[in-house]
């Protein structure tokens, strides 16, 4: 035998030595069922605690808010974000859901106050379970002394005498990481600790890529072998196994899937558990609701009414984990909230109520104060769709006693003056078993209305009843939406009013309207409000005129401003805003904050360039307006007083200040904060209001102390004669694109208006909704979400891509002809374009004027993105105009060239037109190669003119405008 095959021989004989040692210790004893270490599985709802019910900054920041939110609970006396009454006052209402406790990050600001607050409270019932973050916050926060108030805590889950510690993405971070954690947290606290790591990237691999290979059947033995064993060696690193995100299992309508959780994630983790080196190890699962964050950057994880909350916690509750942690009780960006919310009801609080007495084994009970006249049932369903989506209509029944039998529903859909255009079948409930029966229609069916108002008859034990009045309407737009939310109603939440009054008036030669309401109803009110198009403009003080909106008396105006740079680390902007010729009232919120500017006299200074939003309101005398102007003083800027007469006439006037610092003045003609509770059985009001559209919808609502809600009847102000308009929309149930016949009135057309009149805000006759601004943040121009950080720029996460020192917002200048133009130096600025101006699954026409001054290096014109990715890029690259799109299924194509050439240093128009099937791109008149390209895009989000991630074009622009339909090719 030669040395090489000697060498040879050798090598295969040890690697055949290796291998048998392998498979010898994967050749494990058999698991038997896993042993659960706790009597039952104990059910947790993490909480975020900073959204407290005692804040009144809830109104059209995020879309939804607490159900039971009360400024009366706010303590003055201490000024930090989690305040007792709060904390009191959600716990009584956890007590109804008959959770175990609640789970918080002791490490996070201010949030260790909870173990002290739990003592106060008292019931040792209630319990709170320790999660630490996987961000690194060493050096920010003392983890060990956030466990030692836990170990300190009678309150703190214990499992055999150990305070459970969970971390829910402990994967994320290597595995090193957490040893490195655990051995000092063993070294300071002995063995009173039981660490679960959450695990939720099997070999490093996101879920999202091992679903579709789950659903193909693609996963081998071998992989699932090597999953388990990435499992156990993090089940050796603590005290078993934890996993937190069934948010991330979802398929391409973005709608959670059971069986993968099942026989994926659980079954994979539930063999390692149950084998004998795991013995006495524990297991934690979670579950949710849904994942909804329709005002940041489009929804990415559907309720599915109440299937999803159930569906998960099902599937969680059969593997007999010992704990669950739904995340959460109130994350208001994510609108992920299990607690009661003004358009979830008291829906989760009687789903949970159910699922948690049926673990206790304790026998079903209605809720205190509910009609057990009323079936325990919830209708739930979209409250806004956009043509071509299925509009799904879910009714649950709800078990809350023993009383067996069956009753009837039927549901159908009327136009607001009481034509009948859908009824379902009928469909029968058994009383004592939990289940829904689900309608779904083709919206494009119904696109001749806006909206539609659900009735719904029982017959239950030979009565019939009906109920229609007080339920939210079905809203319908032609082409755009981006509020994915469900308003889910029990019956038993409804209110019972005695009397009620709601009118629209004709608009005045400006467009102002004046809406009155009154309602009376048998228990005590805490809100009356008038809703547009989903956005509170007026909510009744107390009987009293509110000082702080526009009346016959006074005008409000807002000033508010926001920053791309953390205020913490910026210094106060040089320079002032001052009121002259005339006396106004300023109110100046937050006095106790970083961020409170001063106001001395009639001047407001030491503004703090902040992420978050900063509003404050002035309020001037109508006899006072003709001479009152107001003055910016801002380094840079040439001091130009600004006429309220005019600021009135035309709504809003934006002001691109320094360190990409952008203030927003504007015609205050709705409510910023919450008042306190009405407390009374009657209320009435008359207010001013603009509709945020030409097709607005306007509803009055009504929300008890109890929690009780009352909706009327919507009010639609489009044109009844406005001639039919075609749309092109994708239709989930076709699978493809198809035109609709739609009120014209309702096919939006967004042509901006290209002047300096408004300053930073490009305004459109489209409505609010659509209006842009250049730089700073839309939901300035909006006066909609914006409810976080960041939210409402296109740059939420890459902000440090814009040049270090450059100015956000173009300038405005003028052309060769005398037209107002917006100038980009090609260094950072950009305009900001609000969700719903790309239409995410209906056909649209872009078309833009500008005159590049080079096209020889790659310049975005065109992007439809945020933090998440939108669908369409548009740019040019060496002349040529090319486009990126994504589509709702994660079906990418990049670079895309149209062979539309845009010549450099002169006037274009550029027509990109896309109908859902394919995309046109046409330079004056010159259409290029058409693309393929299927829609519906991936998510409805903020778009960016000017560039991206360093592609800034260099230019003029001077017209931008949006149809929100696709013509023919032979009209471009």
């Amino acid at each position: 035998m030669s040395k090489v095959s000697s060498k040879l021989f050798l090598s295969t004989l040890l690697l055949g030595i290796v291998s048998l040692g392998l498979s010898c210790a994967f050749a494990r004893e058999e698991p038997s069922e896993r042993q659960r270490q706790t009597d039952r599985t104990y059910v947790f709802c993490r909480a975020q605690w900073k959204y407290g019910l005692q804040r009144n900054d809830y109104l059209n920041r995020w879309i939804d808010r607490p159900l039971f939110v009360d400024p009366a609970l706010r303590d003055t006396a201490t000024p930090r974000p989690i305040q007792y009454p709060g904390f009191a006052r959600t716990q009584e209402i956890v007590k109804d859901y008959r959770l175990d406790g609640m789970g918080l990050y002791p490490e996070t600001a201010g949030r260790a106050v909870i173990y002290d607050y739990a003592k106060e409270y008292g019931p040792e019932s209630f319990l709170l379970l320790t999660e630490l973050t996987a961000k690194p916050l060493e050096g920010r926060f003392d983890r060990n002394a956030s466990i030692a108030k836990a170990l300190e805590s009678a309150a703190s889950f214990r499992i055999g005498g150990r305070v459970v510690v969970i971390v829910g993405i402990a994967d994320t971070r290597p595995i090193e990481f957490w040893e490195g954690i655990v051995k000092e947290l063993r070294e300071t606290f002995g063995d009173r600790i039981a660490f679960l790591p959450g695990v939720i990237r099997p070999l490093g691999i996101p879920l999202s890529e091992w679903l579709p290979r789950f659903a193909a059947g693609e996963i081998s033995d071998q992989e699932r072998e090597q999953i388990r064993e990435y499992y156990r060696k993090w089940a050796r690193l603590g005290d078993g196994l934890y996993f937190s995100t069934p948010s991330s299992i979802a398929d391409d309508r973005r709608r959670f899937v059971p069986e993968f959780y099942r026989d994926f994630v659980i079954a994979n983790m539930k063999s390692v558990l149950a084998e004998p080196e795991f013995a006495g190890k524990l297991f934690g699962l979670s579950a949710y609701i849904g994942h909804e964050n329709c005002t940041r950057f489009g929804y990415t994880r559907s309720c599915d009414g109440t299937k999803t909350l159930r569906s998960s916690l099902e599937t969680a509750l059969a593997a007999g984990p010992e704990l669950i942690n739904i995340p959460e009780w109130d994350e208001q960006n994510e609108n992920t909230s299990l607690r009661p919310t003004l358009y979830n009801g008291t829906s989760t609080l009687r789903i949970m109520r159910y699922y948690m007495n049926q673990l206790r084994g304790e026998a079903q009970s209605p809720l205190p104060g509910d009609d057990t006249a009323i079936p325990n049932l919830v209708l739930s369903y979209r409250k806004l769709l956009v043509l071509g989506e299925k509009l799904e209509i879910e009714l649950l029944n709800i078990p809350d006693g023993k009383k067996a039998g069956s009753y009837t529903a039927r549901i159908t859909l009327e136009t607001p003056d009481g034509t009948t255009v859908y009824t379902s079948p009928e469909l029968t409930f058994e009383r004592t078993r939990l289940h829904d029966h689900t309608l779904s229609i083709p919206s494009e069916t119904l696109s001749s209305h806006t909206a539609l108002m659900p009735r719904l008859e029982i017959v239950r034990e030979g009565e019939s009843r009906t109920f229609s009045d007080g339920l939210h309407y079905i809203g319908l737009r032609s082409t755009w939406n981006w509020d994915y939310k469900w308003v889910k109603q029990p019956l038993r939440d409804l209110m019972k009013p005695t009397q009620t009054a709601f009118t629209l008036s004709e608009p005045d030669a400006g467009g102002l309207r004046t809406v009155s309401g009154s309602i009376e109803v048998e228990e005590p009110l805490a809100y009356l409000e008038v809703l547009d198009e989903g956005k509170v403009v007026h909510m009744a003080g107390g009987g009293e005129s509110d000082p702080w909106q526009e009346n016959g008396e006074q005008v409000v105006l807002s000033l508010q401003w926001q920053s791309l740079k953390q205020g913490s680390r910026r210094k106060a902007v040089e320079g002032s805003i001052r009121l002259e010729g005339a006396t106004g009232r300023w109110r100046v919120p937050n006095e106790e904050s970083r961020y409170a500017p001063r106001l001395t006299g009639q001047r407001l200074d030491r503004l703090q360039p902040s992420v978050y939003s900063q509003r404050v309101l002035l309020a001037i005398d109508r006899q006072e307006v003709g001479n009152a102007s107001l003055v910016i003083d801002f380094p840079g800027r040439k001091e130009t007083p600004i006429a309220v007469a005019d600021l009135l006439k035309h709504s809003i006037y934006g002001v691109p200040g320094p360190d990409r610092f952008n203030l927003v003045i504007s015609r205050m003609l709705q409510p910023s904060w919450m008042p306190q509770h009405l407390k009374k059985k009657k209320s009435a009001f008359h207010a001013i209001v603009r509709p945020e559209l030409p097709s607005s919808v306007y509803q009055m609502q009504a929300v008890g102390v109890s929690g009780r809600i009352y909706r009327s009847k919507p009010v639609v102000t489009g044109d009844p004669k406005a001639k039919q308009a075609t749309a092109v929309v994708f239709s989930e149930t076709t699978g493809g694109s198809l035109p609709v016949k739609v009120s014209g009135d309702a096919l939006p057309v967004i042509d901006y208006r290209f002047t300096p009149r408004h300053g930073s805000v490009l305004v459109a006759d489209a409505g609010r909704p659509f209006w842009a601004i250049l730089g700073g943040y839309v939901s300035q121009a909006t006066d909609r979400g914006g409810g976080e950080s960041n939210d409402g720029s296109p740059f939420f996460s890459t902000r440090l891509d814009l040049p270090e020192g450059s100015l956000e917002a173009p300038r405005w200048t003028r052309d060769e002809q005398g037209r107002d133009v917006l100038c980009f130096d090609g260094q950072g600025n950009y305009i900001v374009l609000p969700q719903g101006v790309i239409p995410r699954r209906a056909g649209y026409t872009i078309t833009m004027e500008l005159k590049p001054e080079t096209v020889d290096r790659r310049q975005v014109l065109f992007r439809n993105a945020s933090h998440y990715p939108g669908s369409l890029s548009i740019y040019v690259d060496n002349g040529h105009l090319k486009a990126d799109f994504l589509n709702e299924k994660g079906v990418s194509t990049q670079g895309a060239d149209s062979f539309a050439t845009l010549p450099a240093g002169e006037w274009s128009t550029v027509v990109i037109r896309y109908d859902q099937e394919t995309l046109h791109i046409a330079v004056n008149g010159e259409e290029g190669q058409p693309i393929a390209i299927k829609g519906p895009g991936i998510y409805d989000t903020t778009s960016a003119v000017g560039g991206f991630r360093g592609d800034w074009f260099e230019g003029d622009l001077r017209r931008l405008r949006v149809d929100h339909h696709a013509p023919a090719a032979d009209a471009l």
